[in-house]
Protein backbone atom coordinates (compact mmCIF):
# COMPACT_ATOMS: atom_id res chain seq x y z
CA UNK A 1 0.00 0.00 0.00
CA UNK A 2 1.24 3.56 -0.88
CA UNK A 3 1.69 6.27 1.56
CA UNK A 4 -0.90 9.18 0.78
CA UNK A 5 2.16 11.23 0.45
CA UNK A 6 3.89 8.90 -2.37
CA UNK A 7 0.08 9.34 -4.68
CA UNK A 8 -1.85 11.32 -7.07
CA UNK A 9 -5.25 13.12 -7.08
CA UNK A 10 -6.59 10.73 -8.90
CA UNK A 11 -5.00 7.59 -7.21
CA UNK A 12 -6.04 9.11 -3.63
CA UNK A 13 -9.74 10.06 -4.80
CA UNK A 14 -10.00 6.26 -5.91
CA UNK A 15 -8.75 4.83 -2.70
CA UNK A 16 -11.31 7.08 -1.11
CA UNK A 17 -13.94 5.81 -3.20
CA UNK A 18 -13.29 2.34 -2.80
CA UNK A 19 -12.64 2.61 1.53
CA UNK A 20 -16.16 4.54 1.64
CA UNK A 21 -17.47 1.60 -0.61
CA UNK A 22 -15.88 -1.16 1.79
CA UNK A 23 -17.17 0.46 4.87
CA UNK A 24 -20.90 0.93 3.11
CA UNK A 25 -20.00 -3.20 2.92
CA UNK A 26 -19.19 -3.80 6.27
CA UNK A 27 -22.19 -2.17 7.60
CA UNK A 28 -24.83 -5.19 7.48
CA UNK A 29 -21.80 -7.25 9.41
CA UNK A 30 -21.91 -4.58 11.70
CA UNK A 31 -25.13 -5.47 13.06
CA UNK A 32 -24.42 -9.31 13.14
CA UNK A 33 -25.83 -11.30 16.18
CA UNK A 34 -22.28 -12.64 16.62
CA UNK A 35 -20.17 -10.30 18.64
CA UNK A 36 -16.74 -11.39 16.80
CA UNK A 37 -18.06 -9.94 13.35
CA UNK A 38 -19.40 -6.89 14.77
CA UNK A 39 -15.51 -6.05 16.47
CA UNK A 40 -14.26 -7.25 13.08
CA UNK A 41 -16.10 -5.33 10.97
CA UNK A 42 -16.37 -2.09 13.11
CA UNK A 43 -11.81 -2.53 13.65
CA UNK A 44 -12.11 -2.56 9.99
CA UNK A 45 -14.29 0.45 9.43
CA UNK A 46 -12.16 2.57 11.99
CA UNK A 47 -9.36 1.22 10.13
CA UNK A 48 -10.49 2.51 7.00
CA UNK A 49 -11.81 5.99 8.10
CA UNK A 50 -8.35 6.64 9.71
CA UNK A 51 -7.01 5.59 6.70
CA UNK A 52 -9.14 7.83 4.59
CA UNK A 53 -8.60 11.03 6.32
CA UNK A 54 -5.42 10.77 6.21
CA UNK A 55 -5.74 10.54 2.13
CA UNK A 56 -8.45 13.39 2.43
CA UNK A 57 -6.11 15.67 4.10
CA UNK A 58 -3.13 14.19 1.51
CA UNK A 59 -5.81 15.25 -1.23
CA UNK A 60 -6.59 18.68 0.05
CA UNK A 61 -2.83 19.65 0.24
CA UNK A 62 -1.73 18.57 -3.12
CA UNK A 63 -5.27 20.32 -4.79
CA UNK A 64 -4.00 23.62 -2.64
CA UNK A 65 -0.46 23.11 -3.96
CA UNK A 66 -2.01 23.09 -7.34
CA UNK A 67 -3.77 26.43 -6.91
CA UNK A 68 -0.51 27.68 -5.54
CA UNK A 69 0.31 26.79 -8.65
CA UNK A 70 -1.41 28.12 -10.93
CA UNK A 71 -1.82 31.49 -9.27
CA UNK A 72 2.19 31.90 -9.79
CA UNK A 73 1.44 30.72 -13.61
CA UNK A 74 3.81 27.93 -13.45
CA UNK A 75 1.14 25.15 -14.02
Amino acid sequence: MKKAVEMSIDELQAEIESNNARCEELEKPRKSSDINTRIEADNEIKTLANRTTKLGQQKIALLNHQISLLKQGKL
